[in-house]
């Protein structure tokens, strides 16, 4: 209740509009550099990446404003979304002897992703939809907070790599029955 509702929605619409701008910078390279399947995959990604993004986003104002509940709804019903569409893939190939091909895995991902954040668009309306301020009165802040994140972002996948990286020297240096 003590969230600036005007700065916040100014804060989440340039944060959209900074992944709309990647996303379409990563789809054009796309489509200029990349030919066949890889084209496809890395443009099904680059959405899939986008909508994962804003997921986390809500996810964190869960998680930051105590909202526990919607969080676990939310979090198990992608899990549960997932799992039925992994079985219904098992299903296929099981009944027909085909294998699903990766532009339906990908749209699959896709339109279970759109699902969970239109929940978070629902649950967070009154948040996320109204009046907002001008984005060069916030852009200071979100430029800041750009800042921290590339710093956390590193010092992150830093951590994880020398987290992980005796298991990686494993995997890759041994097969799975040595392993």
């Amino acid at each position: 209740e003590s969230l600036d509702k005007k700065r916040f929605r100014t804060y989440l619409r340039a944060f959209v509009i900074l992944e709309l701008v990647s996303c379409a910078a990563v789809i054009a390279i796309s489509l200029i550099f990349l030919h066949g399947n890889l084209r496809l995959i890395i443009m099904g990604v680059s959405i899939s990446m986008i909508l994962s993004n804003l997921i986390l986003f809500y996810q964190y104002l869960s998680q930051a404003t105590s909202r526990f509940k919607e969080f676990a709804l939310l979090k198990g019903g992608n899990a549960l979304l997932i799992l039925l569409s992994v079985l219904a893939f098992m299903a296929q190939k099981h009944f027909t002897g085909r294998d699903t091909g990766f532009m339906t895995l990908i749209a699959v991902l896709i339109m279970i992703s759109v699902v969970i954040l239109c929940c978070y668009l629902w649950i967070y309306r009154d948040i996320t939809f109204g009046k907002s301020l001008p984005l060069a009165e916030v852009k200071p802040d979100f430029i800041d907070m750009i800042k921290a994140g590339i710093i956390m972002t590193l010092a992150y996948e830093a951590s994880r790599l020398v987290l992980l990286i005796d298991r990686q020297f494993v995997s890759v240096l041994f097969d799975i029955s040595v392993y």
